[in-house]
Order: structure tokens, then C-alpha cells, then sequence
């Protein structure tokens, strides 16, 4: 038995034993590590898994940065600190800090981004497998609901939009200059930018007029320098010298994807001018995170909220994401779905579905009636006394899943994204649904 091996003996001459109640020895017993291994080393050429950090380090310092709420590098810190984290790691001989860390703590940033959404998908998943083979769940029971998470990004407005990508673009035409002709001169009105910006911010009370006469000066400003950025682009393309030593590949591929996203925020702000509206279609609201949508919500104090809008289920107090887009989209119509793919995962439809009232449209009813599922839609026409308490009765259980929501952005990271790689929504979501369900299943078993 594990309980029975010595944890670290050189710390601990004297006893050597283990903990039992230690959460981090708990927890390390109920995650799938050996299924994980074996999908996580497929991202990897097998000569090379020598070098390659093994995937209980990798993962297991993920699950205690979303159990402990620390960055990347606070949780190395707590790696050398802890003996029993170290253990949860897969560690066998106590890793003693020097002058450098175990790993860089860059490295987790790049194994987030290789190993991608997928990888991630199947955690939270395989997670959910172990609950049912320790028969820590019961499927009969299922909560329906979204949420939206807020994406770390300042709230924006359209002159602070186009000043971002103003700014950019003059900073990378002066790069790109310096490579080209170092000697050459370019005006790229940035100080004038500036200048037109912070009067801007300064100003308390903004008139329509004066947002108005800066939107349209940003406006004017931004399209000259996307104008210069693409010409200068065409010389490096077109001419003959070799510029492969000072601008490489990846960087060139950089700029034209931010290229691209500046000259659909000047299209959309076109748009707008022109046509004398507030809003556009896909409408971009962060340079730094052009994925981000605004996503109306219309409760109290959040009118309008900029992050990805997710559909959570909750089964038996586990939460399982099943699905997350940065459009809005109505949840009512993914109510079909989620009951296929609970059917799916555990075998059998559940027995009781809650939802709120934006679910119970008739398609939905109509489909819980014919798969035998009691839901707490509110009856169409009279009812009586025992139904009417049935169904409030069914309303007060549906409250768990708000908790959910609560539990999940109050501990466990969720209160904003703040992964910036491909999927970093993705990514922390599942992870942090996969762990809140790790910790409650440790709890009751």
C-alpha cells in the first residue's frame, strides 16, 4: 500500500511516514494518471520522451495552481516548499531547490498551448469516469444553466480600441523600417496619437460631440498607419536582399495576423461612422484578445458582459462543461444536447432535469416527456395544489448549480480568464471544473 512507504526519509529520519489525511496524498490517489500519461505522451516523438517532463509533474503543478490560486511562478515556489506537493507530482526523491527551479515556469505556458482544448477535454472527462467507477456519483438528477466568464481586459470603448492598434502599428513600422533602411525616415503621427488620447481620457464628462471628433481623428490616424505597415510589408516581399537573419518567419506571420485584426477593427469602426451606429456584427472589443465578444446578460450592475459564455450541467454537485463559445447563443436550444450527452456519459437518461425558465419552450417539453424526464417547467394552464408544490419543490434544488457558478469563480480561478495562448478559455475551464470535481469527490469519499 502506499500509506506503508516512506516519504522522503532523508526529511524525515526519524518517522518517515506519510500523513493518510493529507489532501495532496488524497488527491493523488483519485487522479487518472495513467490514462492521462498515455494520451499526453502521444504529443510527443518517442525519441525524445527522455528529455520531455513527465505528465503527472506537468499536470499535477497545474491542479495545485487552480486548487492554491498562484501563478506560474508561485506555484514552483510551492513545489520546493512542500513535500507532500512534490509527492502529488510524481516525485519518489525530494527536489531541493538551488539556483534553478525544476522546470522554468515558462514551460507550463508552452505545454498549455501544445497539448491544446482536447487534451484538456479529455481530463475533465476522465475525471468524471473515476467518480463512476468509485460510485462517488449519481446520474439521476441533472442541472442545466450559462454563465458568462469575464476575459481579462479593460473595459473598452472605440477610441481606446483604436489607440491600441494605433499604437502597435507605429511601434512595428519603426521595426520594420529599421530592418529595411535604418536611415530612411518615416512620419508615423504617433506623438500627435498620444496627444489626441490622453486629452481624451482626461476629459470626466465626454459630450457625444467630442467622442464623436475623437473616434473619427483615431479613425483617420489608424488607417494611415495600416496604409504604411502593408507597403512596408510588400518591400520585404518584393525585394531582393535577404532580411530571413533579422526578421524570422514566426515573427513576420505575427504581425500580419495583428495586421489583419487592426484593419477589422478600422472596417468596423467604417461601418459605424458611416452608417451612424453602435454596433456591428462579431464586433471586436480587445486588440489583445480579438476573440472576445461583449455578451448581453441584462442582470442588475452587468448589462454587458465581455468573456465566453458558457453551458454548464450539474450532476449529483460535480459541474461538467458542455459547451463554451465566445457568441452568444441561446441556451434554451442546447437543452436537447446536453441530455443526449449526459445519456452519452452515463448509460441512461436522468430521471429529473432543472433548468430555468428560458429552457421550457415546447420543443423541450415535448422531448423530456417522450425520454420519461420530470422537469420543473412551470405547468401550462391550472394545475393543482400537489403539482404546484411539486414543481417548487424541484425549483429550490435547482439553486445548486448558481452555487456552482459561485464556487468555480470564487475558488477556483474562474473569476476571469487570464490564459492568453489558443483556447486559454478553453483550457482553464475544463481544468478548473476538472479540479473543483477532483476536491468534492476527495471530500466525500
Amino acid at each position: 500500500m502506499i500509506y506503508e512507504i516512506p516519504l522522503f526519509k532523508e526529511l524525515n529520519p526519524y518517522s518517515g511516514k506519510i500523513d493518510k489525511n493529507n489532501r495532496w496524498i488524497k488527491l493523488e490517489k483519485l487522479v487518472p494518471w495513467k490514462e492521462l500519461r498515455i494520451i499526453y505522451n502521444k504529443y510527443f516523438v518517442e525519441e525524445r520522451m527522455k528529455k520531455v517532463k513527465n505528465c503527472q509533474l506537468i499536470l499535477g503543478l497545474m491542479i495545485g495552481q487552480i486548487l492554491l490560486k498562484q501563478s506560474d511562478r508561485d506555484i514552483l515556489e510551492f513545489f520546493h516548499e512542500n513535500p507532500y506537493f512534490q509527492y502529488f507530482c510524481g516525485l519518489e526523491v525530494f527536489a531541493v531547490k538551488t539556483e534553478k527551479t525544476i522546470i522554468n515556469y515558462s514551460l507550463l505556458s508552452k505545454r498549455r498551448k501544445k497539448l491544446g482544448e482536447k487534451f484538456f477535454r479529455i481530463f475533465q472527462d476522465e475525471v468524471i469516469k473515476v467518480l463512476q467507477e468509485k460510485k462517488a456519483i449519481n446520474p439521476k438528477i441533472i442541472a442545466l444553466d450559462a454563465t458568462v466568464v469575464p476575459s481579462n481586459i479593460g473595459y473598452p470603448n472605440d477610441v481606446k480600441l483604436m489607440n491600441a492598434a494605433r499604437e502597435w502599428s507605429c511601434k512595428t513600422i519603426l521595426k520594420i523600417k529599421n530592418i529595411i533602411d535604418p536611415k530612411s525616415m518615416v512620419r508615423t503621427y504617433r506623438k500627435v496619437g498620444r496627444k489626441i488620447f490622453l486629452n481624451f481620457q482626461k476629459k470626466r464628462q465626454k459630450s457625444r460631440k467630442v467622442i464623436k471628433k475623437t473616434v473619427k481623428e483615431m479613425h483617420r490616424l489608424l488607417k494611415r498607419n495600416i496604409n504604411q505597415l502593408e507597403d512596408l510589408f510588400t518591400k520585404i516581399e518584393t525585394q531582393k536582399e535577404d532580411f530571413g537573419k533579422k526578421i524570422k518567419k514566426w515573427e513576420k506571420e505575427k504581425i500580419a495576423e495583428k495586421l489583419k485584426i487592426a484593419k477589422k477593427i478600422y472596417e468596423q469602426q467604417e461601418e459605424m461612422i458611416v452608417k451612424n451606429i453602435h454596433t456591428v456584427k462579431q464586433r471586436i472589443v480587445s486588440f489583445v484578445r480579438p476573440e472576445v465578444r461583449p455578451i448581453v446578460r441584462g442582470k442588475e450592475g452587468k448589462r454587458v458582459e465581455f468573456g465566453p459564455k458558457l453551458h454548464v450541467v450539474d450532476v449529483d454537485g460535480y459541474a461538467i462543461l458542455d459547451k463554451i463559445s465566445n457568441e452568444a447563443f441561446h441556451e434554451g436550444k442546447e437543452y436537447k444536447n446536453a441530455i443526449e450527452k449526459h445519456k452519452k456519459r452515463f448509460k441512461e437518461y436522468p430521471e429529473i432535469s432543472l433548468s430555468d425558465g428560458i429552457y421550457a419552450n415546447r420543443e423541450n417539453r415535448k422531448f423530456a416527456k417522450e425520454k420519461g424526464i420530470e422537469t420543473n417547467f412551470k405547468v401550462m394552464g391550472k394545475s393543482d395544489k400537489k403539482t404546484r408544490g411539486r414543481k417548487k419543490e424541484l425549483n429550490k434544488k435547482r439553486n445548486r448549480i448558481e452555487g456552482d457558478f459561485g464556487t468555480l469563480k470564487q475558488h477556483y480561478k474562474l473569476d476571469k480568464i487570464v490564459l492568453k495562448v489558443k483556447d486559454g478559455a478553453s483550457i482553464q475551464t475544463y481544468l478548473s471544473m476538472g479540479v473543483m470535481n477532483l476536491e468534492k469527490a476527495m471530500l466525500r469519499i
